[in-house]
């Protein structure tokens, strides 16, 4: 049994060498959750191509708990896909799509509406400047490259209006 979970690590260590996907969810993601999901996955035969499906859902969902930096704790929130988890993939990635993309009160911050808000603004910058008009809150985003985008984007009419928004979202991939 040792030696199967070993020969399991050291094919994802060397998927890891080579795959771009596989790569980052290593740096991004927690191993406590990683190596657990990763060794079922290889012990149900899971193929190169659905590893990297779930390695692209696993990291983004440790990207969004890392940008939002909330005390949810992870796996609580996989722990039941987990437990269904038996080789496919498709089950767990629905699952973290569905978590980017609920409404419901308990998951919601992990969605693509909440998320977008985060990539703009932290939330203690989004306090401190309150419910102003959009040309206060422009004038404050000098810091983060988003920021820099919107008011590049705003330099003309200064107007944050629907076809801005839209282009906001096409370039940071919510569309």
């Amino acid at each position: 049994m040792r030696m199967a979970v070993f020969s399991l690590a050291w094919h994802a260590l060397r998927n890891e060498q080579t795959d771009i996907m596989a790569h980052t969810l290593w740096i991004i993601g927690q191993p406590a959750i990683i190596f657990p999901f990763v060794i079922k996955a290889y012990s149900n035969g899971v193929s190169d191509d659905d590893f990297r499906l779930l390695a692209k859902a696993l990291t983004s969902i440790f990207l969004r708990h890392r940008v939002i930096g909330t005390r949810a704790v992870l796996t609580w929130r996989l722990n039941d896909v987990f437990k269904k988890f038996e080789g496919d993939v498709h089950a767990v990635v629905n699952h973290i799509e569905w978590m980017k993309t609920t409404t419901d009160g308990w998951w919601d911050y992990w969605n693509n509406v909440e998320f977008k808000h985060y990539l703009l603004l932290s939330g203690h910058h989004n306090e401190s400047i309150g419910n102003n008009s959009f040309e206060a809150k422009r004038n404050t985003y000098t810091q983060l490259l988003q920021q820099q985008e919107i008011r590049n984007m705003t330099e003309q009419d200064h107007l944050w209006d629907k076809a801005k928004i839209d282009k906001r979202k096409e370039l940071i991939g919510l569309t």
